[in-house]
């Protein structure tokens, strides 16, 4: 069984094409270079906050390349995402959280009026990050991450740790938390090497919310 995950793919990426550009949205252009300069100072930044190795992350924000840094950084502290969606109502992605103990929340500053709410009736969150801004005392992504250092993070779950925690669509009622272990993960960044070969470096256009279907990376 290999060990290799999503942050190794965007890893090799950024050492193939460091210029290349790597995330665009509304507000401009990242390069795989500054996504990994970023991504890794906020990484480290979150292990010194004590995001310790599966903590429950889950992002809440309409597609933004902040919003994906985030769960890329998220992930590589070693983070367990959790795939709440900005299009359920209030109330469920409340429900899911505090059912499957989530304890960091990144959010984009146009949802921050449901935040508090969030905050009520999730008791175990500790770390709640605005990736775009610093709004109603939670800092921004970028502030946040001045706490970090620009040094690699070496974080590496343990195989039958907890790397992914999802819920189920709620068609038979309430819906159940999901797990998905490290190894899951591992297998799912090998298949989807294997599965989808691209010969030339491909465009991904995030129509469905990039917080609850995930994206994958690729050079």
């Amino acid at each position: 069984m290999g060990t290799l995950n999503y942050t190794d793919l965007f890893d090799r990426a950024a050492r193939i094409s460091w210029n290349r550009r790597a995330l665009v949205d509304d507000t401009g252009t990242m390069t795989y270079a500054e996504v990994s300069a970023l991504g890794n100072r906020f990484a480290q930044a979150l292990i010194a906050a004590g995001f310790a190795p599966s903590t429950r992350f889950a992002s809440l924000s309409p597609n933004t390349s902040l919003a994906l840094l985030a769960m890329l950084a998220g992930v590589r502290a070693g983070g367990a995402w959790c795939n709440i969606n900005l299009r359920s109502a209030p109330a469920v992605n409340i429900d899911i959280l505090r059912r499957g103990g989530g304890e960091a929340l990144f959010f984009h500053s146009s949802v921050a009026k449901l935040i508090p709410d969030l905050e009520r009736g999730v008791p175990t969150l500790r770390l709640v990050i605005c990736v775009d801004q610093d709004v109603d005392g939670h800092p921004s992504l970028k502030s946040f991450a001045k706490g970090g250092t620009d040094g690699p993070v070496n974080v590496r779950l343990a195989r039958d740790a907890v790397g992914f925690q999802g819920s189920t669509g709620g068609t038979t009622g309430a819906p159940k938390i999901t797990q998905g272990t490290a190894d899951f993960l591992s297998m799912n960044a090998i298949g989807f090497m294997f599965a989808l070969p691209f010969d030339e470096p491909p465009v991904n256009l995030a129509l469905a919310p990039i917080t609850h279907a995930g994206a994958s990376w690729r050079w």
